[in-house]
């Protein structure tokens, strides 16, 4: 599995990843803030050509990314790879492209596809993390 942040987790960290991922948890509160502020800070502009609201509402990958890095660093996480995190955004977008007709990716991500890779990102931190020996033989 392609490593994620610039470090391993350590036992704090994976204890907040595990409890940003309980259903009931502050994480898509945390997200709709970080994709909000940097949609402001960024002052990103609708898509051109646009057909819907939605594909409007769309944040650039650079206030992407400092978004991502930004709900990382308030949970206590490491860094994330910046071209690591640009291949999970086209990942994620896939499919919003896919079903607005749009072929070549346009380098921008909506609230629901960024918490997807928030979401994917943790849970894949979780699933390459090594599980700590039982002592049994």
């Amino acid at each position: 599995m392609e490593r994620l942040f610039t470090r391993g987790l350590t036992v704090t960290e994976l204890l907040e990843v595990r409890a940003l991922l309980e259903p009931d948890s502050r994480l898509r509160e945390l997200v709709k803030r970080e994709y909000s502020w940097a949609m402001s800070a960024a002052l990103d502009t609708p898509t051109p050509n646009s057909g819907s609201s939605a594909w409007a509402q769309r944040l650039g990958y650079p206030g992407a990314l400092i978004a991502l890095r930004q709900l990382s660093y308030l949970n206590g996480l490491p860094a994330l790879d910046s071209d690591t995190a640009c291949r999970l955004f086209d990942m994620h977008t896939a499919g919003a492209r896919a079903k607005e007709g749009i072929a070549k990716p346009d380098r921008h991500i909506g609230i629901e596809e960024f918490e997807g890779v928030f979401v994917y990102l943790l849970q894949s931190a979780l699933a390459s993390t090594p599980r700590p020996e039982t002592g049994r033989s």
